[in-house]
């Protein structure tokens, strides 16, 4: 990331901060400041310089969009845009200060403890806190966006828009929908032809890749269509510490796919794995399979 476009995030932090209303923000971008928190990169995803920033801002523009759609369903939720921009930009701060201990434990440290100057209210800090968990701490309510507890519903948007983000973040095309596959190799328009087959010698007449932008951090998943109808779904992980690339590959034979909207169900609880289709950007995810 260019030293130009991490001047314009810090400068979209600055304009965030101040549209709060908060007296105080100023003392947020000192200590961002004197960290170098704006050339820092995450952890475990968008390492690259500038990188926790990028990051932050996607996971913000996501929570307003949930945000916004949860309001016109349901306008007597209360759902305060301040905290949202302070909980959003803020829950990776602990990459700039990195220490070992838990990830959303440190970022609320250094919001409750260290920044002098401002103080972040109990929702920004439990969001915060747990924003790697679908739940809050200590027996909190579930944070769902249906959940009518304001902090709850504060958690919701900054677990579920983080997710979001570390697919979607950098300039990589995207939809809401399952795309098929477009590159080098070719679909054909004839939904009976053959595409692919496994080793038990069953045919396909459509794959659709739900592919991770990060193979080492969360695995992709692979949907074959099968000429009877049902769908294969298959986990891809790139794992970096087996060998050198290694990829491996698992058949989810407890999951289905419903093709209405793009959900991966597991069948015994109805268990929604929700995910964020990207264009493949090469065949290596294709181990599974044998393409015709």
């Amino acid at each position: 990331m260019t030293q130009d476009v991490i001047n314009r995030n810090r400068d979209i932090y600055i304009k965030e901060f101040n549209a709060t209303g908060f007296p105080g923000a100023n003392h947020i971008i000192s200590y961002l400041d004197s960290h170098n928190f704006f050339e820092a990169h995450c952890n475990g995803h968008d390492r690259y310089p500038g990188g926790t920033a990028n990051h932050s801002l996607w996971v913000l523009k996501f929570a307003r969009e949930s945000r916004v759609s949860i309001l016109n369903k349901h306008p007597e939720k209360n759902i305060s845009e301040s905290d949202l921009v302070l909980a959003c930009l803020l829950h990776d701060v602990c990459d700039c200060n990195p220490r070992h201990g838990v990830h959303g434990r440190r970022s609320w440290e250094i919001l409750s403890q260290r920044i002098k100057g401002f103080t972040f209210s109990h929702n920004v800090l439990d969001a915060v806190n747990a924003h790697m968990h679908s739940t809050l701490y200590k027996g909190g309510p579930k944070s769902t966006k249906d959940s009518n507890s304001t902090k709850a519903l504060l958690h919701y948007l900054v677990f579920d828009s983080d997710h979001r983000a570390i697919e979607y973040g950098g300039n990589i095309p995207f939809g809401t929908k399952p795309q098929t596959i477009d590159n080098d190799l070719v679909l054909k328009d004839n939904v009976n032809t053959i595409l692919a087959s496994d080793d038990a010698g069953g045919d396909y007449t459509e794959i659709i890749a739900y592919v991770t932008r990060f193979p080492q951090y969360r695995p992709s998943y692979i949907l074959g269509h099968k000429t009877n109808g049902t769908w294969d779904i298959i986990s891809v992980r790139n794992i970096l510490n087996i060998g050198d690339g290694n990829i491996t590959t698992q058949y989810l034979t407890d999951f289905e796919f419903n093709q209405a909207n793009g959900f991966i169900i597991k069948k015994d609880d109805g268990t929604k794995k929700k995910r964020y289709p990207t264009r493949l950007a090469h065949t290596g995810f294709f181990t599974c399979f044998t393409i015709k």
